[in-house]
């Protein structure tokens, strides 16, 4: 806990809770060529994660017995657009410009082309064909998603026409092809395509965190509840994103049974770390002189979760 408190703020504990909330890093406009809201959302996590998923790819590729050669070739193309692709998401997530460059524009049609070798399954294996015509289609409409972001973007504005959906089968498709018990932990041909699957999942995780962050920022409402660590000084998570440390943020928090719809408090990142076995990020802030009612509506929320926890004990006492 920090030393700039108000009050009696110091008595109250920390407490896990479920809880919707926001961090924004201050951050100077004039310091990225476009958008950028402080946020690394490909940072190592990400890193570690696609690294250990196309070694996945690769160990199942090489314990095929039927036509490695043309599986070897559809990967490496796999490999080839995805890692471009992931080169761009680097440079957006860092708020560079992109557009104007010429090996952009060079890429631009190559990566829309699909993937080479496909075709030649769609009459030997053709569900194995269909399953990556299925990658195929999404990887395409991301790369678009990802092109129109990059060529319309300002540095003030992210252009995102809609929240973009995780990078994922169906569950038509999985029921299909995927959920067959023992046939996929028996066929590494299946468990290839959905090592795959994860890949791009992962990949574009970054675009899809820094999209739907732009897009609810304004909207608490729509705001996703995630494990929080929260006191009266401060509060600690885990995540995928990495924030910047010793920066200034400003927190919102949306409360259960709170009188306020956001509580809004002054912060300091004074912790962000990477945590190689949970392969996440941890985030430490400290509040910094918060207002007085802010900090009343903090501190009447952790009240009643420290009066609910006392009732609780003493419950759990008498039936002992």
């Amino acid at each position: 806990m920090n030393r700039f408190t108000q009050g009696n703020s110091r008595r109250y504990f920390r407490y896990s809770i479920q809880c919707k909330y926001f961090v924004s890093p201050e951050l100077l406009e004039s310091s990225t060529d476009i958008y950028s809201n402080g946020i690394d959302y490909f940072n190592r996590a990400t890193e570690d994660s696609i690294l250990h998923l196309k070694t996945q790819v690769m160990h199942k590729l090489h314990r095929l017995r039927a036509h490695q050669a043309t599986f070897l070739q559809i990967v490496t193309d796999i490999f080839d657009k995805f890692d471009v692709v992931m080169g761009y998401l680097q440079m957006l997530n860092r708020g560079q410009e992109i557009a104007s460059r010429k090996i952009y524009l060079q890429n631009h049609q190559a990566l829309l082309g699909g993937f080479k070798g496909i075709k030649k399954l769609e009459d030997d294996a053709p569900k194995t064909y269909e399953l990556l015509l299925k990658i195929e289609q999404k990887f395409v409409l991301y790369t678009q998603m990802i092109q129109e972001t990059i060529d319309n973007s300002t540095r003030t504005k992210l252009h995102v026409c809609d929240y973009p959906e995780a990078f994922r089968f169906t569950p038509e498709i999985r029921l299909q092809f995927v959920n067959r018990g023992e046939l996929l932990n028996s066929s590494d041909l299946l468990q290839m395509i959905l090592s795959i699957e994860q890949l791009f999942e992962k990949g574009f995780e970054p675009f899809n965190n820094l999209a739907t962050d732009y897009l609810l920022f304004q909207k608490h409402d729509s705001w996703i509840k995630r494990e929080l660590n929260i006191s009266a000084c401060g509060l600690a998570f885990t995540d995928s994103r990495a924030y910047p440390n010793l920066t200034r943020a400003d927190v919102k928090l949306s409360l259960d049974d709170s009188y306020a719809e956001v509580v809004r408090l002054d912060g300091k990142i004074v912790r962000s770390r990477y945590l190689p076995q949970q392969n996440l990020n941890q985030t430490a802030i400290d509040f910094y002189f918060p207002k007085s009612v802010e900090q009343k509506q903090l501190l009447g929320y952790l009240h009643r979760l420290e009066t609910i926890e006392s009732m609780q004990g003493w419950a759990h006492a008498g039936n002992q």
